[in-house]
């Protein structure tokens, strides 16, 4: 099924990664599983036009409506679709569901008015561009502000389910999926989905394959271990939260990235180095080249400002 908002990749029989693409209505991945009698989906895109296309999709690559729904974590860019399928199962963590709650907006019309303004202030930096990838940066958050708008009208919070602590195993009649979590890394409460027989593991945010991740309300050095002993399960193919799908290698690049980016706010605290300084300071060795620079130097920002606060 051709969609423009993700593009779909068979990671394994009957497992597809749906890659987010340049629409803006997915800004991360999710994922169709499916289990030989039931349906499985982890997250939902950030809108509901994307989430409609990823049910759609679904349908029609296992010839049923999905039963149940994992969310891996809080982001609204992994849950806004969840009323999309509100007639299945979604499940998460206690702590992801308090996050989803207080952090979701209770007066519609006030965000949409916020939209709004974000929407301004990118077409004013599309104007004030003086780089290639400034513009490129700018658009495509006019894009991604344009289609959450677009997702407005109709929009119902809808929260998971709490599953057990220690996670919980999903018997198919083609294949089991171990829905786990080690706690929290990415964010206070992280869950992934492990399928042992096909050594697959769809990870939400706990991967970015080749793009610099979001580590602004995370932890570095506890994300770097939860992702080391991820690599001591089954594993051969990845579906990170962003970026393609990856292999065991992008695990331990992630991890030691995370460890480097931890010395970095460290140093940056015993330094005494100024807000206005971090910009300055190079992101880890054997980044170079991965996509989003831009979240490299927010997470750097927002993670030294909450360690001194």
């Amino acid at each position: 099924m051709d969609s423009p908002h993700f593009a779909l990749h068979e990671v394994v029989s009957g497992v597809f990664a749906a890659v987010a693409g340049p629409s803006g209505a997915a800004v991360s991945n999710a994922a169709i599983v499916d289990l030989g009698d039931r349906t499985l989906i982890v997250d939902t895109f950030m809108t509901i036009q994307a989430a409609r296309d990823l049910r759609a999709a679904a349908e029609q690559l296992t010839g049923r409506s999905a039963s149940l729904v994992v969310t891996s974590h809080w982001h609204d860019d992994h849950t806004g679709g969840n009323q999309v399928f509100d007639d299945a199962r979604i499940v998460s963590t206690a702590r992801t569901i308090e996050l989803i709650a207080g952090t979701a907006p209770d007066d519609l019309d006030a965000y949409a008015a916020e939209i709004d303004e974000a929407l301004d202030t990118v077409r004013g930096a599309i104007e004030a561009a003086e780089s290639e990838a400034e513009r490129q940066l700018a658009e495509s958050r006019l894009r991604m502000y344009g289609a959450v708008k677009e997702s407005l009208p109709g929009f119902r919070l809808t929260l998971p389910a709490a599953m057990a602590e220690d996670g919980m195993t999903v018997e198919g009649s083609g294949r089991s999926a171990e829905v786990l979590t080690y706690g929290g890394g990415h964010t206070d409460s992280d869950v992934f989905v492990h399928l042992p027989s096909d050594g697959v593991i769809i990870c939400g945010d706990l991967l970015w394959v080749e793009c610099h991740p979001r580590v602004n309300d995370g932890y570095p050095a506890e994300w770097a271990a939860m992702l080391d002993t991820m690599s001591g399960l089954h594993v051969e193919h990845l579906v990170p939260g962003h970026g393609p799908v990856g292999d065991r290698t992008h695990l331990a690049a992630m991890a030691s990235y995370l460890r480097s980016f931890d010395e970095l706010v460290d140093q940056a605290i015993l330094d005494g180095t100024p807000e206005a300084d971090l910009g300055s300071i190079p992101p880890p060795a054997g980044s170079e080249g991965w996509t989003r620079p831009h979240m490299f130097a927010g997470s750097l920002s927002a993670l030294t400002t909450r360690r001194r606060a």
